[in-house]
Parts: C-alpha cells; structure tokens; sequence
C-alpha cells in the first residue's frame, strides 16, 4: 500500500515537473518571439522615418518647381531635362544656374546619407527620366503592387546573406509633377512612383541575440529553482508516507 503510494507521489512530481519545464520553454519562446517583434518593429520605424522625411524634402523642392544651382562636377546640368527650356538660366550678374528637379535633388540626398545602421534610401519609378532612378528587382515587384492599389510594401529580404528590412511608400502625382512629367502621360491622381528605405538587421539582430542570451540564463534559473522546489516538496511528502 505504502508503495503505491509513493509511486503515485513520484509520478505526480514527475508530471508536475513536465508541465513547468512547459510553462517555462513556453515562456522563454514568447520571450525570443517579443524581441524578434519589437527588432523587426525599430527596423521598420526607422524605415518609415526615413521615408516620411524623404516624402516631405521632395514634396517641399516640387512646391518650387526644384530649384537652381550652380552647376559642377558633381552636380552637372541634368541631361534628362533637356526638354525644358528653362533648365539653364543665367542671373544678371552673369552667373549661370541649373535646374535640379526634386528627384535629382532627393537622389543627391539619399547618395549622402548613411544612417546609424547602414540604413539608405531610393526614389524611384517604373517610368523613371533618369536610369539611374530605375527600380531593382525588389522595388519593381513593390511598384506593381502600387499599381494594383497597395501604397506600402514591406518585407525582409536577404542578399548575399545580409538580412534587410525593406519598406516603400508610394507617391502620388500632383500639379507641380506635371512640369517635368506630363510629356511621360501622367495625370493627376496617378501613382508617380515610390520612396524605398532599406535596413540592414544585423545590429538589432545581434542586439536581440544577447538579450535573448539574458533571458534564457534568466528562465533557466528560474526553472532550476522551479524543480528544486517540486523535489523539496516530493521529498517532504515522501517521509511522511514512510512514518
């Protein structure tokens, strides 16, 4: 009689154990899962940020009609605008300008700006005036989304083994678009192209990485002290059937 009881002590603080070892592993992935979240989630703010800033620079230079720059080396007269018979100007002081349109001026921007994580950004279009605009493999699919009523994309991508969180928003063409783009048969109201940020991951991953390291140390302890506490109280139990 005695030991069956303390079998059936055994095997209950044997099925206790297993469903706090559960508890615990369940937990401890909950855990990871929220970091993976919350990594992927600063990835993409700084992705929106990134754009919305973007966004609103190359709406401010389209509320002009871009704007006039001393021509150089790095900033030559856009061959692309051609068409345009005020691209170049000269002031009455004999000084001679060029037209940057906003893309121009937004391309030459995001060319300067390498953010905290290697972050960058690209305006591009499936109908771009410069080629070297042109959309990429993965900007192209996001494009085609936008043209079938999307207007933002997101994903995680992985080239040559680097993992990106890439995000674009899609821009719409307005009035003052129409000044470089209306010979490309846009209309108001059409989506013109889009602003794309990339995110490399590798810094919040690792980021991720060792605060996981901490919360499996953390759980691991918490499920050592879990166990010896359901082994006290089995061993308590067990001398008080044997008296």
């Amino acid at each position: 009689m005695q030991n069956n009881i303390l079998k059936a002590t055994y095997r209950q603080a044997a099925f206790v154990m297993l469903v706090w070892t559960v508890v615990v592993i369940t937990s401890l992935a909950w855990g990871a899962y929220g970091h993976r979240r919350e990594a992927l989630n600063i990835a993409y703010q700084n992705a929106i940020t990134i754009i919305t800033k973007d966004i609103a620079f190359r709406n401010w230079a389209a509320s002009h009609g871009g704007v006039y720059v001393a021509p150089t080396e790095q900033t030559p007269p856009n061959p692309y605008l051609h068409f345009m018979p005020e691209r170049d100007v000269v002031t009455t002081t004999g000084k001679k300008l060029t037209l940057m349109n906003p893309a121009y001026v937004l391309r030459e921007a995001q060319s300067l700006y390498k953010g905290e994580y290697g972050e960058s950004a690209h305006i591009t279009s499936l109908k771009p005036i410069n080629p070297n605009n042109a959309p990429d493999e993965w900007e192209t699919m996001a494009l085609v989304r936008f043209e079938r009523g999307e207007r933002e994309v997101k994903e995680v991508t992985q080239t040559d083994g680097i993992q990106k969180m890439r995000v674009m928003r899609a821009f719409m063409v307005d009035g003052v678009c129409l000044k470089c783009h209306a010979h490309q048969g846009y209309k108001i109201g059409d989506i013109r192209g889009g602003i794309s940020a990339t995110i490399p991951l590798k810094l919040l991953f690792d980021a991720e990485a060792r605060d996981i390291r901490n919360l499996s140390i953390s759980h691991g302890i918490i499920w050592l002290l879990g166990l010896t506490g359901i082994g006290a109280y089995n061993l308590v139990r067990r001398r008080e059937i044997e008296r």
